[in-house]
């Protein structure tokens, strides 16, 4: 259990000093903290959250997402069912922000095709299809160590219920 611990941490510190490289990029770029706001882009971020978070609730999958933390902090006993549930709600919404992100990046897209003749919008097309690029990668590096904790949670307790002891027990080698 000290080891999943050190692994959120280790998770946790990569996520910060990513933040703080990204941070000292945008300082030493310019001089200046004032390029920070081209990294938000309120209307994306709202397209792509008002098509993920409906769907995940259309689905029922926001127990199962919940459960996720839950299971990440060690807190309980879960049975396989509930783990296998928290993997397909998490693999569930990285495809659907997957989807909405191509979605609304291809209406941007037509927009920018539909009215390239006036070169001032082809910058913020742009920029909004970059940045909803941008928001699923993030989007995806949160949610792919989740995956694979899950992953190997359920591995684990198949592991154990099934009394299986490696990979060398299929081909008939012995400890």
């Amino acid at each position: 259990n000290s080891r999943e611990n050190k692994g959120g941490c280790v998770m946790l510190t990569s996520i910060i000093l990513v933040i703080c490289f990204l941070f000292m990029i945008l300082i030493s770029g310019n001089g200046a903290l004032s390029t920070a706001y081209y990294f938000f882009e309120p209307t994306s971020i709202l397209l792509l959250l008002v098509m993920v978070i409906p769907m995940i609730f259309i689905n029922h999958y926001h127990k199962d997402f919940l459960r996720t933390f839950k299971i990440m902090k060690g807190s309980g006993e879960y049975s396989l069912h509930e783990l296998k549930m928290s993997l397909d709600s998490v693999d569930f919404i990285r495809k659907i922000i997957l989807y909405a992100t191509t979605m609304i990046a291809a209406f941007y897209l037509i927009i920018l095709i539909r009215t390239c003749d006036d070169l001032s919008t082809v910058g913020p097309n742009i920029n909004l299809v970059l940045m909803l690029i941008f928001y699923m990668s993030v989007f995806e590096l949160l949610l792919l160590p989740l995956h694979a904790k899950l992953k190997k949670k359920i591995y684990k307790f198949e592991e154990e219920s099934n009394g299986y002891r490696g990979w060398y027990c299929l081909y008939g080698y012995s400890h």
